[in-house]
């Protein structure tokens, strides 16, 4: 039971990536984009059904510019509450968790917000927001031996005004609703298993699977709030989603090469009214064996 709390929340917690260059679309040309995501999980005791994950999240994109910079890093250190409604039943096969989350996200830069021109200054302008953020997720069939399951998580992200930087208040949308699903093991059973409400057996699984070869990740945002120059219903504007399938070859260990495509709201902190639309590649970590 411990193992398994303590594996259900790291699943539902982001992982780390590198990308190939910028990948297709309308990106900057890159070296590489990568996201550190440590995540270190207390837990006051061992059947506590509470526990806390301490999140010093970083995301970086070296440009192939002269001198190759690195340009303001996003900063997002954050610690999040999860807490389990019920205990375990091995009987049933669905686990509910409700979680809360303080984030600070800043590009770690004083300079002024604009250019005189009037545009974003994007080389050194300072970007701070802090933000809450509250949900919960359940968990579907996450059998040891079988390393199968689907997540579906939803959220509401929220950026008092008083917590972040005035000029953002008009600009960046200070609401936004997130949902999520994985598929840990992807296959037309599992999928369909969860809006048919069947439940699978062990004769839907391989068992000498060590871990799923194939994962795949559906991630929707909706912004609400005020955004400068934004009409309320612009879908193209405030709708962000990604979809992400990975595969884990044989020769790799605690590694996934993935691709993914992604359409939206522009997450690098200062760079958020830039809409991106892109396909990229890269390897993804895959540390918990699931």
């Amino acid at each position: 039971m411990h193992q398994r709390f303590s594996r259900y929340i790291l699943a539902n917690s982001e992982v780390g990536y590198i990308t190939f260059l910028e990948g297709i679309g309308n990106q900057k040309p890159l070296w590489f984009e990568a996201k550190m995501v440590p995540n270190y999980l207390i837990r006051i005791r061992e059947d506590s059904r509470t526990g806390a994950v301490l999140t010093p999240k970083v995301i970086i994109r070296m440009y192939r510019e002269d001198s190759e910079p690195v340009s303001t890093p996003s900063y997002l250190p954050q610690i999040t509450i999860y807490h389990q409604l019920l205990n375990f039943d091995p009987l049933k096969s669905n686990i509910f968790y409700l979680f809360g989350r303080i984030v600070h996200h800043s590009n770690g830069q004083d300079g002024d917000f604009f250019q005189e021109d009037g545009s974003i200054n994007t080389k050194n302008g300072s970007f701070s927001t802090n933000y809450l953020e509250i949900g919960f997720f359940w968990a579907k069939l996450f059998a040891f031996q079988q390393n199968a399951t689907e997540f579906y998580r939803t959220s509401l992200e929220y950026h008092p005004e008083s917590l972040q930087d005035k000029v953002l208040n008009d600009r960046y949308g200070n609401l936004r609703w997130h949902n999520d699903l994985k598929l840990f093991k992807f296959s037309r059973k599992a999928f369909t298993s969860i809006f048919s409400g069947k439940e699978l057996n062990d004769n839907d699984f391989d068992k000498s699977i060590k871990r799923p070869q194939m994962r795949a990740e559906i991630n929707t945002t909706i912004i609400f709030g005020a955004m400068k120059n934004v009409r309320d219903w612009d879908i193209s504007r405030r709708l962000s989603g990604s979809l992400t399938l990975s595969y884990n070859p044989a020769f790799l260990e605690d590694v996934r090469l993935f691709v993914q495509y992604f359409y939206g709201q522009d997450y690098y902190n200062i760079h958020f009214e830039k809409i991106l639309s892109e396909i990229r590649i890269g390897l993804m970590a895959d540390p918990f064996g699931i």
